[in-house]
């Protein structure tokens, strides 16, 4: 379960998201985008920085999935020059 301050992080990104993405659509620079919006530069630019950390460290996880072998549940790999009695 959720504690109440990751889900305002969550909400808080998404909104975040959807400010950057409005920003990045308008062709604007973020000063004049944030001067037009009402918005502290200062803020813009710590949700971008943070929202470009979260999208890196879903990179590396999927990457990570990526580079692991499938393993089938309950299968052993061979043990080289194994001796029946060591099996």
């Amino acid at each position: 379960m959720k504690s109440v301050n990751q889900v305002k992080r969550q909400e808080s990104l998404k909104k975040w998201l959807e400010i950057i993405k409005d920003q990045r659509a308008n062709g604007l620079s973020a000063l004049a985008y944030c001067k037009r919006e009402g918005i502290v530069n200062t803020t813009f630019y710590y949700w971008q920085n943070q929202i470009q950390k979260l999208l890196i460290q879903q990179h590396e996880q999927q990457e990570k999935a990526k580079a692991l072998p499938a393993v089938k549940p309950g299968f052993k790999k061979p043990v080289a020059n194994a001796k029946k009695a060591d099996v």
